[in-house]
């Protein structure tokens, strides 16, 4: 390209006489050159767009399950909430905490404990609950969001849930005790927030514990629900 540069500047002064072959060659070179030019730029920005993309996915991960940590899966409720709002479409939350977890790991090993947990995930991950959006909230309180799902339909899941986590077996003691979970289940009333959704699936779930673990329970209404249903 450089030199088909000077041999045109040459022809333009009139030291070298006018070859149309030349203009053109100049022409499609010019071309070729802002077509790779142009290439190498969509190239970067697709590098530059999955750097950015893994970058937030590993952000909002839970580093060791993989699923959305409490950061990322509490965002994503809001979004659901909104939209389930919008929609006027049910939307559950479940609150879920293994039972009996830390005696599994005074026994057992971390080790053990840390299997536990990538197994319960994989019990999370409902097939039958395409939708179901999985976070850890800490430790082995864990969390799922059911857009779509009424309680009903969340109560299937989690007894789901219970009954596959204790068909896997896993011993929290010598004895053999099953690992089993105690789970809580709100369902979004109307005009209700996030806060108040996660708080009255954490409440139901230590009344679960409470029972005596290894059950699901429903939260009660909102106070604002409740005084509605009264009228």
């Amino acid at each position: 390209m450089l030199v088909l540069t000077a041999i045109d500047s040459a022809q333009t002064s009139g030291a070298l006489p006018d070859v149309l072959w030349i203009n053109d060659a100049c022409i499609a070179a010019a071309a070729f050159e802002a077509a790779v030019l142009s290439l190498g730029l969509a190239h970067r920005a697709l590098d530059l767009r999955r750097d950015l993309d893994l970058a937030r996915a590993q952000a909002d991960a839970d580093a060791f399950t993989g699923v959305l940590n409490r950061r990322a899966w509490t965002e994503r409720l809001r979004q659901r909430v909104r939209e389930a709002a919008r929609a006027e479409q049910p939307l559950c939350v479940l609150f879920l905490d293994l039972d009996r977890f830390k005696s599994l790991n005074d026994n057992f090993g971390h080790r053990a404990g840390d299997d536990a947990l990538l197994a319960f995930v994989a019990v999370l991950r409902d097939p039958s609950q395409p939708r179901a959006e999985v976070g850890r909230y800490g430790g082995e309180e864990f969390t799922v969001a059911l857009p779509g799902c009424d309680l009903e339909q969340a109560q299937r899941y989690a007894g789901r849930a219970r009954g596959r986590l204790r068909g896997l077996g896993i011993a929290v003691d010598a004895g053999g005790r099953p690992l089993t979970v105690s789970i809580g289940i709100a369902e979004l009333a109307p005009g209700e927030d996030t806060a108040s959704l996660i708080a009255r699936a954490d409440a139901a779930m230590y009344a679960a514990k409470n029972a005596g673990r290894d059950c699901v329970m429903l939260a009660a209404a909102p106070p604002e629900s409740a005084a509605a249903a009264t009228r």
